[in-house]
């Protein structure tokens, strides 16, 4: 950054934190001093508060972020995760939300977040709600309606002449996955083409017919994004899929709300871990279209607690953690064949399963399913009613970015760079024998503590000292201890000595083999949300 920018922009800020400009720049940098200025690490140490927006995306990130925060473990990097939410009234098709009005009250309007809110969906008729569901198709395949009023938003609408063209080819009646999203690279459009074979049998089986809907753009400097789209493109002209494969250009809110609304399946295949979110799914699933995707983003939470609960509310593309470490080209070739196998043998038959009055029983009971598990979770108003059980503070309370940033550099908190505990006493298991055992528990009476810290200045209640027992890899000595638990330590007095602070307790464990036991001391401030979120922590 130019020093014309730091003395226009910045100048003020410096001033009233009393910084130098050497100073300003360590806040943007992962290790002061070295780098240039980065404006994510910038923001994370001048923000009260950070999360991801699923709990996968917390998780990536406090790894991603580690290093920033020293000798702090990953798992207590100061990154939450409040998974995004939609908002329920824009989302919900007229047909369904007609359907919900009549069985479930207003409060799924009201209140979506509450799960008593939507307990009746079973109350919906299973031909009901597959007529509501069908109309729904009907109206994305058929007809572009009017907005009730001209607006901007209507002159950018999709192309009437080009839907149009679509209800010519489309099915009103063929199972209708819909893939609507931006055209990047991870996002993988093209992998359902992976074996284009198996992908023309799939589509084009006179008896279960299927048919892809696609739309999405590309960002005007990604060409990348741009040949994915043509690529598309050309192999959806060929016979016999042209009636089988459309894409829509011009995809705006408008077309969105079409395509969440009518398709009966919305895929979604990133290359995991970088879906950060992802909401169109939630979108869907508010209309009880089913969801067969990658674990990704919110995807993973949801399907792995539904899964946990013996709830069917769609499909899991992979496992989730076989591909995380495999070169892209084998990952990507082990999620297409799981997609093709879920759709031959799962998703096409459990449509086509029909009573004699047309009605997919199984299916209609997994949309029931998806929406009572996952409407009243990923909605705006759960995710706003998180915001102060995450830990956020009343914006009175919180010392700000300022505030924070000036607490770190007070020069007695700083000086806890020379705090280091001094040694640790922990009485030993007895000669021959590891932790004993009572019946099927194992068990370790208490084992005292004792550590010596030279604090540098501060006071013993301006930090924290504890112990912290884990599992030890028996191979790797330097290796993070796992299953860490901590125990706080007392001060005292009676021991301790002018720059000698003794810090005393007990600790037991509950893990038989290789156990680790070690010391860390950390500052502590009432203004502090977060103590790790000043990276200062010290391990014996």
């Amino acid at each position: 950054m130019r020093p014309t920018c730091w003395s226009t922009t910045f100048a003020p800020y410096m001033e009233e934190m009393g910084l130098s400009t050497k100073e300003l720049l360590a806040l943007g940098q992962v290790r002061p001093g070295e780098g240039g200025f980065g404006s994510t690490i910038f923001a994370l140490r001048t923000s009260t508060y950070a999360n991801g927006v699923s709990e996968l995306h917390g998780h990536v990130s406090r790894g991603l972020w580690q290093s920033a925060y020293g000798e702090v473990p990953e798992e207590e990097v100061p990154i939450r995760h409040i998974t995004n939410g939609v908002h329920v009234s824009t989302w919900v098709a007229v047909e369904m939300a007609e359907l919900y009005d009549s069985y479930l009250g207003l409060r799924w309007r009201e209140e979506p977040h509450r799960p008593e809110a939507w307990e009746r969906i079973d109350n919906i008729p299973a031909s009901e709600l597959w007529k509501a569901h069908e109309r729904a198709r009907e109206h994305l395949v058929q007809r572009h309606p009017s907005p009730p009023r001209p607006t901007k938003l209507h002159r950018a609408h999709a192309d009437p002449a080009e839907l149009q063209a679509a209800s010519e080819v489309l099915d009103t009646e063929a199972l209708t996955i819909g893939f609507a999203r931006r055209a990047a690279p991870y996002k993988r459009l093209l992998l359902l083409l992976t074996d284009p074979d198996r992908l023309t049998r799939i589509l084009t089986d006179p008896d279960r017919p299927v048919q892809l809907i696609v739309a999405g753009k590309a960002h005007p400097a990604d060409d990348a994004g741009k040949q994915l789209i043509q690529r598309l493109v050309q192999f959806a002209r060929q016979e016999p899929l042209r009636k089988r494969i459309v894409f829509l250009e011009n995809y705006d809110i408008y077309l969105a709300q079409l395509l969440v609304a009518g398709c009966d399946v919305w895929l979604n295949t990133p290359r995991r871990p970088n879906e950060a979110s992802g909401t169109s799914g939630m979108k869907a699933a508010l209309n009880g279209v089913l969801n067969l995707s990658v674990l990704d983003g919110w995807w993973d939470e949801a399907y792995r607690e539904a899964r946990r609960a013996g709830i069917p509310i769609g499909w899991a593309i992979g496992d989730g953690r076989q591909t995380d470490s495999l070169p892209e080209p084998e990952a990507d070739r082990l999620d297409a064949n799981a997609l093709y196998a879920l759709l031959e043998r799962e998703v096409v038959p459990m449509f086509y399963q029909r009573g004699p009055d047309g009605v997919p029983r199984a299916w209609v009971e997994r949309m029931k399913h998806s929406i009572r598990f996952l409407a009243p979770q990923f909605n705006t108003h759960r995710m706003v009613d998180r915001l102060p059980g995450a830990g956020v503070p009343p914006c009175c309370s919180a010392p700000g970015p300022i505030g924070r940033k000036r607490l770190a550099a007070r020069p007695r908190t700083g000086r806890l760079a020379g705090a280091r505990p001094r040694r640790l006493g922990a009485r030993r298991h007895p000669a021959g024998g590891g932790p004993s055992r009572r019946g099927s528990r194992c068990w370790n009476p208490p084992f005292p503590a004792r550590v010596v810290v030279d604090l540098a200045g501060l006071s013993p209640e301006e930090v924290t000292v504890q112990i912290a027992v884990g599992r030890m890899s028996p191979t790797e000595v330097a290796a993070p201890l796992e299953e860490v638990t901590y125990t706080t330590l007392k001060f005292d007095p009676a021991q301790s000595q002018e720059g000698r602070a003794v810090f005393v307790g007990e600790f037991t464990s509950t893990f038989s083999g290789h156990v680790g036991v070690t010391a860390r001391i950390f500052p502590v401030h009432p203004d502090l949300d977060d103590p790790m979120a000043l990276g200062m922590v010290h391990w014996a």
